[in-house]
């Protein structure tokens, strides 16, 4: 997820020049959406108090940041937002702390825990994803957090004992061994758009199990139909009402604001044109009744 194009060599003369000036030439449309998307979104922010979040956590200050815009004293990107509003959105909640236990399905390179993990140092996170995700999130992690205590899949075995005597560790956990996790308590469970593009049989091992189902809470961000049928986007069959489950209440239910009005020029019935996405995106935070 890229952003507005803009010229600065703090990216180099490629990236922060020449590929700014051919966009502005060739992309003067589309350039003119994306802009408007990225103020949408940061109005978001502003909306839910997020401005001095943002401004203390700047993207081009991130290990290996490319794209990055900046405005009114912000530097952002669209996935950057996302990981703004998700992290502001849990740290208000204030149920991480000491001793307690965050478990992420799907952390892709970390970009989320970096920023819970500065203002919750005690907190133990585990990741569970493919083993070439957990790679890129070790090497974003350890080079923000070198010194706290990164634990690899072969040191799983004793988890449960391992957490209940250290604080601030990453756990990294390949979706393959997830059933390692099947005793431990957790006090947030989270997921984010991932879960709509499994399989029912995938989904339902994560979503049913037991470490996510007695979970202190649950944070989920998916979309409301994996697969509109004009527009088939996944091998997937879930929609909304698969999140609901009857051992939980909703704390909160609405529509996912990020990115919302995200504007793409894309195919679709074989015509090229700007749409938006063919489902959006819901939002529910749950706790067991």
């Amino acid at each position: 997820m890229a952003c507005p194009t803009s010229i600065s060599l703090k990216r180099g003369f490629i990236q922060g020049v020449l590929r700014p000036i051919y966009r502005k030439t060739f992309r003067k449309q589309q350039e003119k959406f994306i802009l408007q998307n990225y103020l949408d979104d940061l109005q978001i922010i502003h909306s839910i108090r997020g401005d001095d979040f943002l401004r203390e956590n700047p993207v081009d200050h991130t290990p290996g940041v490319v794209h990055f815009y900046e405005k009114d004293g912000f530097s952002a990107n669209f996935r950057w937002l996302r990981y703004i509003y998700l992290a502001k959105r849990i740290l208000d909640l204030e149920i991480l702390g000491s001793n307690s236990v965050w478990l992420d399905i799907g952390s892709y390179y970390g970009g989320l825990q970096g920023l819970i993990r500065k203002y919750n140092p005690d907190v133990n996170i585990i990741l569970v994803d493919f083993h070439h995700q957990l790679c890129r999130s070790y090497i974003y992690l350890k080079s923000l957090y070198p010194n706290s205590k990164h634990i690899f899949p072969n040191q799983l075995e004793d988890l449960k004992n391992f957490l209940s005597a250290h604080n601030g560790c990453f756990c990294y956990v390949p979706a393959s061994e997830f059933f390692l996790l099947k005793d431990l308590s957790v006090d947030l469970a989270t997921n984010f758009f991932s879960f709509g593009e499994m399989k029912r049989e995938f989904f339902a091992d994560y979503f049913y199990s037991d470490v996510i189902s007695n979970s202190r809470y649950m944070y989920l961000v998916n979309r409301f139909v994996s697969s509109p049928w004009y527009e088939p986007t996944y091998d997937s069959d879930l929609s909304v009402s698969d999140y609901f489950n009857e051992n939980r209440e909703i704390e909160y239910f609405d529509v996912f604001p990020m990115h919302h009005y995200h504007t793409i020029y894309r195919n679709l019935f074989g015509r090229p044109g700007f749409r938006n996405t063919s489902s959006s995106y819901f939002e529910l935070i749950s706790k067991p009744k």
